[in-house]
């Protein structure tokens, strides 16, 4: 019997992670099923994965900018931007947009990411007659945790990585792309 011919594939995909975060980040928005309280719980985790997706962004970009990012890629978040900011002469104004929501962002992600259980307390003195109904009192980050909030970081945040990508004249890797690949016969 005669031996049946084998031939070898290689196959090569570049999954661009990034763009995976923000796209679950920004599937919380079209979403309009979301149902308070839950929805501000899904307004939080979008708010995570798009800080998760703007570091993994920072990293895409350096890594096609500095063939030494590998030995700076642990440094602080704040840092990787500003040294990718100041290679490409984007002014970073941290006190206006759309750089600002991302120095909150930022804030917010840190917090979640060493989160502590909270006590918050509210007293208000009010008439007798007719109780007024209020929620219960929220933290800072639970009050970030809305639709408007969640939108506008989104876009700020697309809006930044936008930028870099073009100022970087960076090919591949675009929001949205989610890989590249294909294979050969050898």
């Amino acid at each position: 019997m005669k031996p049946k011919e084998r031939i070898t594939i290689k196959q090569e995909n570049t999954i661009f992670t990034h763009s995976i975060l923000w796209l679950s980040a920004t599937q919380v928005l079209k979403d309009e099923n979301n149902i308070r309280p839950f929805s501000d719980y899904m307004y939080m985790n979008a708010q995570i994965l798009i800080a998760f997706c703007f570091e993994a962004y920072l990293n895409f970009a350096g890594e096609k900018m500095f063939p030494f990012w590998d030995d700076v890629e642990r440094i602080p978040k704040m840092n990787k931007l500003n040294m990718i900011c100041n290679h490409l002469k984007i002014d970073m104004d941290f006190g206006k947009e759309p750089f600002q929501s991302i120095k909150s962002l930022w804030k917010f992600r840190d917090y979640m990411a060493h989160a502590r259980t909270v006590a918050i307390y509210d007293e208000w003195t009010q008439l007798k007659v007719k109780p007024i109904e209020k929620e219960l009192p929220k933290t800072d980050w639970e009050k970030r945790c809305t639709k408007d909030v969640t939108e506008k970081t989104i876009n700020d945040v697309e809006t930044v990585i936008r930028l870099i990508h073009e100022k970087a004249n960076i090919s591949t890797g675009s929001l949205g792309v989610i890989s590249t690949g294909g294979g050969k016969i050898l």
